[in-house]
């Protein structure tokens, strides 16, 4: 099996929020939700399959995609509205 290992950047496009705001929040997200931290010998690099785990966990079932796509301005309008909560 063939891993991927994704950039912030990358998964802040894939998420659908900027990457000013994953690199803001990463931290946070991984000390109070389970985030994925860096994989061990890929530097920064998270781990594609941890990351979409993390998702499938976190997000609300009437976010989870339907068709294996992320809805991307759902998702976005949800992870803003946790920003908020914390702030």
């Amino acid at each position: 099996m063939i891993h991927r290992y994704l950039t912030l950047g990358e998964i802040a496009d894939a998420m659908g929020v900027s990457r000013a705001w994953l690199y803001n929040n990463h931290a946070r997200l991984e000390r109070e939700h389970g985030f994925p931290g860096p994989a061990p010998g890929f530097g920064a690099r998270r781990d594609a399959t941890a990351v979409e785990a993390w998702q499938r966990r976190t997000m609300p079932a009437e976010l989870q995609p339907k068709s294996g796509q992320l809805d991307v301005a759902e998702w976005r309008e949800e992870l803003d509205r946790r920003a908020e909560q914390l702030t």
